[in-house]
């Protein structure tokens, strides 16, 4: 009797284990393909820095010179600010969770700030090289 006692104990601690670790894994599983599906809008940076000569004493230079007057990126505010060596991509959003995410051509692939909350900036800086800079912003629903 109490070797079916003992063996009825382990295979139900056993299945207890089993349900305790299977939905923490899923719920793993389920965030990172919705971060893999999330939509980035890209800005090609080569195109504004090749207007102007990085080289020179330029100190810093933005395609709207500071945060947009009016919402430009669903519903929020993207720009990008450059010195003489490094571009930073900066998006403000009241409402949605949103981020940025940077990359050149030295990169295989783009460097992304952390999801910010409504109301923080997310921000991520680069270096500039002489191509394949590009700038990224992206919301969550």
């Amino acid at each position: 009797m109490n070797q079916k006692i003992r063996k009825w104990t382990i295979a139900g601690s056993m299945a207890v284990c089993f349900l305790l670790v299977t939905p923490i894994y899923t719920v793993n599983v389920m965030a990172e393909t919705q971060q893999e599906e999330v939509q980035e809008h890209c800005i090609d940076l080569d195109r504004y820095l090749n207007n102007f000569d990085i080289r020179n004493n330029i100190s810093t230079y933005s395609t709207d010179l500071n945060r947009p007057a009016k919402p430009n990126a669903d519903g929020g505010y993207f720009w990008v600010d450059w010195s003489t060596e490094k571009f930073i991509a900066k998006f403000d959003h009241d409402s949605k969770p949103h981020r940025v995410s940077v990359q050149n051509s030295n990169m295989k692939e783009a460097e992304r700030s952390e999801w910010c909350s409504p109301g923080v900036r997310a921000r991520k800086d680069c270096y500039i090289t002489s191509s394949g800079n590009k700038a990224f912003w992206a919301t969550e629903e």
